[in-house]
């Protein structure tokens, strides 16, 4: 959650309502007093003065995304550079490293409602940039191309009627009937 979120500051009160639902808040506040001294210690870096992996206040957690780097934050800087490129070839080449991150399901082991939202956001930003995919290699009349992103995007989701009409529409423009 502080790394995925690390643009901003997190209530002390969040995070032990979070991860300890079922305490007190007092009780919370302990025990996410406890885990964050236990995540300083496992997170030190040598040479970084005072540990500043983690940034702590009486009131608020904020993560120092200098330290990580993370698969989504890639993918958004990819997403903002096909979005402004005015080269189509280049902004393929952006929405295909995109796909070929293969990033699957956002933390599949993990149920919280935050998870949830994000992965849904995930699931349909990879979905939609199939469908771009298909769409651009449609018109440039590279159709086994357009046919192969399809059949991802039915893979990634088969509920998904848009993925089933890309499949169709790529088969019909190699001449195969439908």
């Amino acid at each position: 959650f502080l790394v995925f979120f690390h643009q901003k500051s997190h209530s002390r009160d969040l995070l032990a309502d979070m991860l300890w639902p079922e305490s007190t808040p007092d009780k919370g506040r302990n025990s996410l007093r406890v885990a964050l001294y236990s995540l300083r210690q496992q997170l030190s870096i040598e040479n970084v003065e005072n540990n500043e992996v983690l940034i702590c206040s009486s009131d608020t957690v904020q993560i120092n995304s200098i330290y990580f780097t993370v698969d989504t934050w890639q993918i958004d800087d990819l997403l903002t550079h096909a979005k402004h490129s005015t080269n189509a070839r280049q902004r393929l080449n952006y929405l295909e490293q995109i796909v070929q991150r293969n990033y699957g399901l956002f933390l599949q082991q993990y149920d919280d409602n935050w998870v949830m939202a994000e992965r849904y956001y995930w699931q349909t930003l990879y979905l939609n940039t199939l469908h771009q995919l298909v769409n651009a290699f449609l018109e440039l009349q590279q159709f086994t191309i357009a046919a192969a992103y399809a059949q991802m995007a039915v893979k990634a989701d088969p509920y998904v009627e848009q993925a089933h009409v890309d499949v169709m529409r790529a088969q019909v423009a190699m001449g195969r009937p439908v």
